[in-house]
């Protein structure tokens, strides 16, 4: 079982890992785990890069907010 884990783990560094693998079938009493279909893993990606591209854009909104009230310059003290 370490073998299989440091295996897991090259091919994580390496990038191939990043594809799910396939569980084992059941042995010694050990259940597998429910196989997830492409469609699945599709849809699961979608909503997550979804979450992660509306979190990106509320911090890019809050900085241009940010950004435009450090840029406002105050009329009373420029006209002094």
């Amino acid at each position: 079982m370490q073998v299989l884990r440091s295996l897991v783990e090259f091919l994580r560094q390496t990038g191939i890992g990043a594809y799910p693998l396939l569980p084992t079938p059941e042995s010694q009493g050990v259940p597998s785990l429910p196989t997830v279909t492409e469609q699945q893993l599709i849809d699961t990606t979608a909503r997550e890069v979804q979450v992660l591209y509306e979190r990106l854009k509320r911090t890019q909104e809050s900085s241009t907010v940010a950004a435009n009230l450090l840029g406002a310059t105050d009329p009373v003290s420029r006209a002094r």
